[in-house]
């Protein structure tokens, strides 16, 4: 009798990741769309134009896709949509920050303005 192994869990492939490098994607590939990367040199070139976490949550996305043929390409495009929302993301962070530091500079001027009058008042 063979026994199955579990699965591994996501922070256990991210660990394998940390630990021996990009290479562990392609086990993952494998592991959770059931087909080898058909273009390791595309596979690597998305992996560095569009970072770690982008390949990752697309690979764990694309899995309950009902994909035909060749995943790769499919899997990319999630890869960049992953990535394009992640900028999006930071872009609207940064922006959010910005406003917050706008309205203090704006709050502390008003204020500064009272303190003034209020001096002259006296």
């Amino acid at each position: 009798m063979t026994e199955q192994s579990e699965p591994k869990s996501l922070g256990a492939w991210r660990l394998d990741i940390k630990q021996f490098g990009n290479k562990t994607y392609l086990r993952m590939y494998q592991e959770f769309l059931g087909t080898s990367v058909s273009n390791i040199p595309r596979f690597y070139k998305a992996l560095k134009l569009y970072g770690d976490w982008a390949i990752f949550e697309a690979i764990v996305a694309c899995t309950d896709a009902d994909i035909k043929g060749d995943p790769l390409n499919y899997v990319l495009a999630v890869t960049k949509s992953k990535w394009k929302e992640s900028q999006e993301d930071e872009e609207a962070e940064a922006t959010y920050l910005q406003e917050i530091e706008e309205a203090k500079a704006s709050s502390q001027k008003k204020n500064d303005e009272l303190a003034t009058k209020l001096k002259r008042k006296k």
